[in-house]
């Protein structure tokens, strides 16, 4: 069986890091020129912004599973929801809302026309995904589900960008706290990402997976989770502050290198119901991303 996993390098880090930053236009170091009147809320932004981008593989995945014919009933329930929270969270990003920790509406120009922009791009993946809850199954429709979903991700990419370049201002929320941060909150993005191309892969859906996009995501997800483990100082990346969050990324990581190990040999030999096995415990990491996500906003708080 082809085992993905990756043995921990700096370099390869270093790059991926690198091509981070770059992607982000002006990179996260703008942050440090913002006006250090900004609100005290940017690590809850910070992480209704990758909810965003979360929910839009976690939606393509449960579509791809309806496709596939995987427990119909229970994805387009899935779907349904998720459709429910991202309109909930970017209501949020841009009126504010308590239930999420963020207690202001948004007023910076810049993240202004990121939510709008974002929007605009899952307008046009609600309208699909709403179809494919309503039984459209058409080829049209799944096609364009399958392509729309990488836009949607794209947009929510640079909105929770631009909120670590407005929201990471000392003492509010140190630079190098907010791209650790950046970081840990990505893979949940990510575990979702793996599970929609596995998915895609398995059941021969090439809009939705590919074998060399698999084998890339699944090289982010090691790398960055390496990183955590141990910190990357010069890339921004700190280390575990406590014990307990130390361990909690080793079990993840315990449990990631069973499942990493087993991703393409599954894919290649077609087996949706080893492929489900899979996507169903790439689910089951997020119950401890979250617990973690949580407890690194914590200890982000200035003087902690």
């Amino acid at each position: 069986m082809d085992n993905l996993r990756t043995t921990f390098n700096p370099a390869t880090l270093a790059l991926m890091v690198s091509m981070t930053i770059a992607a982000t236009g002006q990179g996260f170091a703008q942050s440090a020129k913002q006006s250090p009147g900004v609100d005290q809320f940017g690590v809850e932004r910070i992480e209704a912004g990758d909810q965003l981008r979360m929910l839009t593989q976690q939606i393509s995945a449960s579509a791809c599973l309806v496709d596939a014919g995987i427990e119909v009933d229970a994805h387009k329930a899935a779907i349904k929801e998720g459709i429910a929270d991202f309109d909930a969270i970017l209501a949020a990003m841009r009126d504010g809302d308590t239930a999420y920790g963020i207690q202001t509406p948004e007023t910076n120009r810049k993240m202004l026309a990121a939510i709008r922009g974002l929007s605009l791009q899952w307008d046009l993946l609600k309208v699909s995904a709403e179809q494919r809850v309503n039984g459209d199954a058409s080829g049209e429709v799944v096609d364009y589900l399958s392509r729309q979903n990488i836009n949607t991700m794209h947009a929510a990419k640079y909105l929770v960008t631009e909120t670590v370049n407005t929201y990471a201002v000392p003492p509010a929320l140190l630079q190098n706290d907010a791209f650790t941060l950046y970081i840990l909150v990505r893979q949940r993005t990510l575990a979702q990402q793996i599970a929609k191309e596995l998915c895609g892969l398995t059941s021969g859906n090439v809009a939705m997976g590919t074998e060399a996009r698999l084998r890339n995501s699944t090289r982010l997800f090691d790398v960055s989770l390496g990183a955590l483990l141990n910190g990357f100082p010069s890339a921004g990346v700190a280390p575990p502050e406590t014990d307990d969050s130390r361990r909690s990324i080793e079990e993840i990581s315990v449990e990631w290198s069973d499942i990493s190990g087993q991703l393409i040999g599954v894919a290649q030999k077609g087996d949706m119901q080893a492929a489900t096995g899979l996507i169903q415990r790439l689910d089951q990491l997020l119950t401890p991303l979250d617990q973690l996500v949580a407890t690194y906003a914590a200890e982000s708080r200035s003087g902690i």
